[in-house]
């Protein structure tokens, strides 16, 4: 029947542009991610030889310790007590 083909080609048409813009999509996020990490690297790369850098974010080991003492800290830092926006002081 002529309104079964038109409907079956209407659905061939939206099952294509949907196809299509979900295509366009990933295409965008992909370049985009590769931009991002493209810029990313570039960055660090320009700002590792900063000395003041280099002492506040040190590497390897050091840094290893610096994220331990940290986490210690934070630790040692908690407030214990339920805090109540309603109470008044």
């Amino acid at each position: 029947t002529p309104i079964n083909m038109a409907t079956k080609k209407s659905k061939e048409k939206r099952k294509m542009k949907s196809a299509n813009s979900k295509l366009s999509v990933l295409r965008f996020q992909v370049h985009s991610n590769l931009e991002w990490t493209h810029d990313k690297k570039w960055n660090l790369e320009r700002h590792k030889n900063h000395v003041s850098l280099s002492i506040e974010y040190p590497t390897g080991d050091a840094r290893q310790k610096a994220v331990e003492e940290h986490q210690e800290s934070q630790k040692s830092s908690t407030v214990d007590e339920p805090c109540d926006i309603n109470n008044k002081a």
